[in-house]
């Protein structure tokens, strides 16, 4: 049961600054194999405002029924500028600076409608040490994903084998609230959102959602359309969120994201130079970012960010509560404090709605790592992010911190999503936090005591076997062939068919890898019912039998005869009504089916002949020359009848034939009847 921790000093401050390790990204110039540059990159914190924030904004809630117009009558009328409204809140961020600042608030608060007051929380960094411990290279860049010789092998999330089932999808749309990101990149650009609303560059909001010309994003930070990581001051932390989460996979460049295929929408709330010191970074901003993520459809929104002093805004908990009765994932970083949670509280991911899923920071021997943040309520599992390989502006380079952890987690999301298109927001967190790798040494630490695992979560979201209806010989009851065709329709597995295989009775038939929805087997050379079953077994090890009856017959019917010709004939009628009658036959097996009906006229028939030598040749061309009827289906009666009625307009002898057709196919003709028409 995950709860929210919140006490009345939310952060600790030595010498004037934040406490606490903060994410950390060493880059390495593209083309150079020689060197690597260690430089510092944050969690970004919430910060409590100091005496010199004094002049920031504040946040005003209102009460249900208060429209917009009222709520700036009633800012106004208390001597605050109203700056943004914060629809998804029901809130207001206003400027109230100067010496009135408190006889404004005060105002306020006396005000009928109003909800609370409160300081919009800016964001403060913290170094991280620039030695060499680390920017050591790496041997293994994928462990994250695939870990087979970097520290404990399979330390890693599954996800090549979760490849099998799905490598994700263009129909999904996941949101990153972060510095912005390269969005030209090589590895990013074909998986970064596009609006298909927005006509790009015409200064005009298309799409009617307050925001002019919002193509991949928004620069929330800055108030403009561009949402460009520059990897200066913005320091690449967002392009690299975003590469774990979607770099392109398969493309033979660079990394590869946990999902080839995924949309990703930009949204900087950093503003310009938006690590630096006093640069715009606030809840406000935060705010409508997330609304954004909301409105566009997001199914997810990764928050590699938080703070202690967030726990205590309302205008945030209403934005999470709004994400949640949206359906909307949010997957939050837990923080790289080496704090417990439960007892120094750090928000969004300490926030106890339902929707958000809080991640700590594993190495590759599946140890917490000793900046990460832990909490046995308020951490959910555990993903990799310690020298992580990710895309940054124009390059790649290595990343560790809860903020890369994170996003393995997101990616997670948009997976899973893809996989389940129709799979609800707790229905994909609850497969998550089911399918962690358990492990020994996270028990205690966080609720699900494990790592992400993907298989583990495609495993709990897809708990049931394959379905699909199976047809035996185009649906058929009988064969009079061994061999038969299986084709099966209606095939749906969200995970996917694996493989397939078939027995009869206790005999094995056939076994086939990958499955085939159309496929062939051998009967056994007994005749009788042969019950076929079928075993298809999806990516996740369910599966599901199917069963399907065909009667094996190869004997023919029994022998039967004519039993009598006659032909009528109508005076003045050039046609001639010959009536057929026949003793009935009967089969053991299958059963008679129909009867057809032939008829034949004789004529002279020559046989090749290839013997050598002119006497030879003369005597077998005078056996060659005989007589013989050549017959052609003229009707089909079914097995009940014993008589029909064959119409002739031709005149001489004529050849009268019965066949009778069991029910698997099998046919047995009766001797030929001679009939004169005259």
């Amino acid at each position: 049961m995950r709860a929210m921790v919140c006490v009345s000093t939310c952060a600790a401050y030595r010498d004037g600054k934040l406490s606490g390790s903060n994410d950390l990204m060493t880059v390495r110039e593209k083309g150079s194999a020689t060197a690597a540059l260690a430089f510092t990159l944050l969690v970004i914190l919430f910060a409590p405002a100091s005496a010199s924030a004094t002049g920031k904004t504040l946040i005003v809630g209102f009460d249900e029924g208060v429209s917009k117009s009222q709520m700036r009558h009633l800012l106004v009328s208390t001597g605050a500028t109203p700056v943004r409204d914060l629809d998804m809140v029901n809130a207001y961020e206003i400027q109230a600076g100067g010496t009135d600042r408190n006889s404004i608030i005060d105002r306020l608060r006396e005000k009928p409608g109003v909800d609370y007051i409160e300081e919009n929380p800016q964001f403060e960094l913290d170094a991280v040490p620039n030695d060499p411990v680390w920017a050591k290279p790496i041997s293994e860049n994928h462990w994250g994903l695939h870990n087979d010789n970097f520290g404990t092998p399979d330390a890693d999330i599954d996800v090549t084998e979760a490849w099998n089932v799905s490598t994700g999808s263009d129909g999904v749309v996941v949101a990153v609230i972060d510095t912005g990101a390269d969005y030209n990149h090589a590895d990013l650009r074909g998986n970064i959102w596009v609006n298909a609303g927005e006509v790009p560059g015409n200064g005009v909001d298309d799409d009617g959602d307050g925001l002019v010309d919002n193509v991949n994003g928004y620069d929330f930070g800055d108030n403009d359309p561009d949402p460009y990581d520059d990897g200066g001051s913005d320091t690449g932390h967002g392009t690299a969120v975003t590469g774990i989460i979607g770099a392109a996979g398969n493309n033979g460049i660079g990394v590869t994201g946990v999902n080839w295929h995924v949309k990703v929408m930009v949204l900087k709330f950093t503003g310009t130079n938006g690590m630096a010191q006093g640069a715009s970074r606030d809840v406000a901003d935060m705010l409508v970012a997330l609304d954004s993520a909301i409105k566009k459809g997001a199914v997810a929104v990764n928050m590699s960010f938080g703070s202690a002093e967030a726990c205590n805004s309302q205008a945030l908990q209403n934005g999470l509560n709004a994400a949640e009765a949206a359906g909307v994932l949010l997957v939050a970083s837990a923080g790289n404090n080496r704090a417990d949670t439960d007892i120094s509280p750090h928000c969004p991911s300490g926030s106890a709605n339902s929707n958000i899923i809080a991640v700590a920071n594993s190495d590759e021997n599946d140890n917490l790592t000793s900046t990460s943040n832990y909490g046995r309520a308020t951490v959910d599992l555990t993903a990799p992010g310690r020298h992580i390989l990710s895309t940054v502006p124009g390059g790649y380079a290595h990343v560790s911190g809860t903020s890369f952890s994170t996003p393995f987690v997101t990616g997670a999301v948009a997976l899973l999503k893809s996989m389940v298109p129709q799979a609800s927001a707790a229905q994909i967190r609850d497969a998550i936090l089911r399918g962690v790798d358990q492990k020994p040494q996270l028990a205690g630490l966080v609720a699900t005591g494990g790592r992400l695992n993907m298989v583990g979560a495609m495993r709990q979201i897809d708990t049931v076997g394959p379905s699909a209806t199976m047809k035996l010989n185009n649906g058929k009851k009988y064969t009079r062939k061994r061999k038969i065709a299986i084709k099966f329709t209606d095939v749906y597995d969200s995970s996917g068919i694996k493989n397939m295989s078939f027995t009869a009775g206790k005999t094995s038939i056939k076994s086939l890898t990958p499955f085939a929805a159309t496929s062939t087997v051998k009967l056994d050379k007994k005749e009788g019912t042969k019950i076929v079953r079928a075993t298809l077994s999806d990516n996740v090890d369910n599966s599901t039998s199917l069963q399907g009856k065909i009667k094996y017959d190869r004997t023919l019917p029994r022998k039967f005869r004519i039993k009598s010709v006659k032909v009528k004939k109508k005076r003045g009628s050039k046609v001639r009504r010959v009536v057929v009658r026949w003793k009935g036959a009967r089969d053991r097996v299958s059963g008679v089916r129909k009867y057809r009906i032939y008829r034949g006229s004789y004529r002279r028939t020559s046989s090749k002949i290839k013997s050598k030598g002119k006497k030879r040749i003369r005597s077998a061309k005078k056996r060659g020359k005989r007589k013989r009827c050549h017959f052609r289906k003229v009707k089909v009666v079914s097995r009940k009848r014993r008589k029909t009625v064959i119409k002739i307009r031709s005149r001489g002898r004529q050849c009268i034939r019965v066949e009778a057709v069991d029910r698997a196919g099998n046919g047995r003709r009766s001797p030929h009847r001679k009939a004169t028409i005259r």
